[in-house]
């Protein structure tokens, strides 16, 4: 009997957490590259090619690593379905603060499924590329990503397509994340969802909390944006006017429409205008509105930086089923960050994504690998949760803002 070859060992807490899919891939080859392509996506790559990645983890090419994605017999939707199993039990019954918000990518020509001359929001303007709707959830600072829908403009549409709106999409994951229990009761969403009465009513239905922009001013830093935040000796960074809107696009009227309970002219203005928003949160609750509406300003543009780093637009593929499964490799990649994080460890108490140190040093020394090896990993590890934590962005948030009351 010849038994299976044993898949080829990578970097401690890369194969620990990629062990957890092990059973989707048919192929020892197939999971190989899975693990490789963990590896190079949170790699310092500045492009994460698939060329780029077979350098660095070793490969004579990229030509497994482009079957893998193109042909290899795998299900994206058992590996999505995985992926959010493995988050919902960390989570357990912990609330978090759900964002919704849009990534586009531009692209030359019509070659790639579903491209389009459409709005992109992060360029404030019309371009030809493509638009994914994601959700991210947000606890104790620490973002982790759940699911996204590409949209599809009506003359992409492909056979046996259904059109669905940006709203719908954006509500068909809120949907369907209630549904497989995940337990958030707070919604924060992009400029684009502030002014659909349908959406917000929605919300509202559902007894979700929400905070959705109706501006952003286009802030070149996210430390700029905060500066706007807060004012020293200053008793509130809120002012509630009811009328704010009007001759600005959402008369009050429309407002009214949107709410039926008293809240219903729950406006928030912040004094610096560089943001305005719509909100069902009562104004007495002054305090978390302040600071959803940092985890606002923070996540229209910091969340769009991380996922792009970890090679969210990288994909050279035309074919949606291609550039499906590559999305849902680095949503994988971001979620095992995430996972080594203090906030998940801590809670379980559980070493199964980082061993300890006497665990890891003896397995280096039975598969005579190199412990600087794992020691960069760690530490290269360590940027990358730093980098979609919250708590580090406002940690600089407030450093600028403490150096600009002292400068004034």
């Amino acid at each position: 009997m010849i038994l299976p070859r044993i898949p080829t060992r990578t970097v401690s807490f890369v194969d620990d957490y990629c062990q957890e899919y092990q059973k989707i891939f048919p192929e020892v080859r197939s999971y190989e590259n899975f693990k490789f392509l963990h590896i190079g996506l949170i790699s310092e790559l500045t492009r994460k090619s698939l060329p780029e990645i077979a350098k660095y983890v070793g490969l004579k090419d990229s030509q497994s690593l482009n079957n893998f994605i193109k042909n290899s017999p795998w299900d994206v939707n058992l590996l999505r379905e995985q992926r959010l199993s493995l988050l919902k039990k960390h989570l357990g019954n912990r609330r978090f603060i759900l964002v919704i918000n849009e990534i586009g990518d531009k692209k030359k020509g019509k070659t790639t499924d579903y491209v389009a001359k459409q709005y992109i929001g992060q360029f404030g303007k019309t371009e030809n590329g493509i638009v994914t709707i994601n959700a991210y959830g947000i606890l104790d600072g620490m973002t982790f990503p759940l699911i996204f829908k590409v949209f599809k403009p009506k003359n992409t549409l492909l056979e046996g397509d259904d059109y669905q709106s940006k709203h719908d999409l954006a509500l068909g994951i809120i949907k369907k994340l209630l549904q497989r229990g995940f337990q958030f009761d707070t919604v924060i969403a992009d400029s684009v969802y502030g002014r659909n009465k349908d959406f917000l009513q929605v919300l509202n239905r559902l007894s979700l909390n929400f905070i959705v922009p109706l501006k952003i001013s286009p802030i070149s830093t996210i430390e700029t944006t905060y500066r706007g935040f807060y004012h020293e000796n200053s008793q509130s960074i809120l002012t509630s006017q009811s009328n704010f809107f009007n001759n600005r696009g959402m008369s009050q009227a429309q407002l009214n429409g949107i709410f039926d309970h008293k809240h219903s002219d729950a406006l928030i203005e912040y004094t610096d205008d560089y943001i305005s928003a719509v909100t069902n949160i009562p104004e007495s609750m002054s305090q978390k509105l302040a600071h959803l509406l940092i985890l606002l300003a923070w996540t229209e543009y910091k969340l769009k930086e991380v996922i792009k780093e970890l090679g969210w637009t990288d994909f050279r593929i035309t074919n949606y089923q291609s550039i499906e499964r590559w999305w849902e490799i680095v949503l994988s990649a971001y979620s095992m960050v995430s996972l080594q994080s203090d906030v998940f460890q801590k809670k379980w108490q559980m070493d199964l994504f980082v061993p300890p140190e006497t665990q890891l040093m003896a397995e280096l020394a039975s598969q005579n690998r190199s412990g600087d090896e794992e020691t960069i990993w760690q530490e290269r590890l360590h940027k990358l949760v730093k980098s979609i934590s919250l708590n580090e962005g406002q940690k600089s948030a407030h450093w600028a803002i403490a150096a600009a009351s002292r400068n004034n």
